[in-house]
């Protein structure tokens, strides 16, 4: 209700996601796609980035719809190697904030620019 309310009468200046916590169902990635990553590229080369992020326990669900799915790895060669196995086939992040995702796109470039596809 509140999120609702907010997205109706909060005359948000930009646009927002709001995730209501006794709605959502949680993702995580299996501990068999997260072991082959290891495997793949070194098991201090990738980490899952739930394990990364600190949060309240009380956040616990929205940390991992967010963040539930999706490898980080230490260098673009890695993130396209583990984003790209058929046994992971998972969204994958370069610390350096460069996304590879299996379901067909590709992020990256300067960090100061932001340019979407539609």
């Amino acid at each position: 209700v509140t999120g609702k309310k907010l997205l109706e009468k909060g005359e948000l200046k930009r646009r927002y996601t709001i995730i209501p916590l006794n709605k959502i169902s949680a993702r995580t990635l299996n501990d068999s796609v997260v072991n082959t990553a290891k495997s793949l590229v070194g098991e201090k080369n990738v980490h899952t980035a739930l394990s990364l992020v600190g949060y309240e326990a009380d956040l616990r669900k929205a940390m991992e719809y967010v963040f539930g799915s999706t490898l980080v790895c230490d260098t673009l060669d890695n993130a396209k190697r583990v984003a790209f196995d058929k046994r992971v086939m998972t969204k994958t992040v370069t610390l350096g904030g460069d996304v590879f995702d299996p379901q067909g796109t590709l992020s990256g470039g300067d960090t100061h620019t932001h340019t979407q596809l539609c």
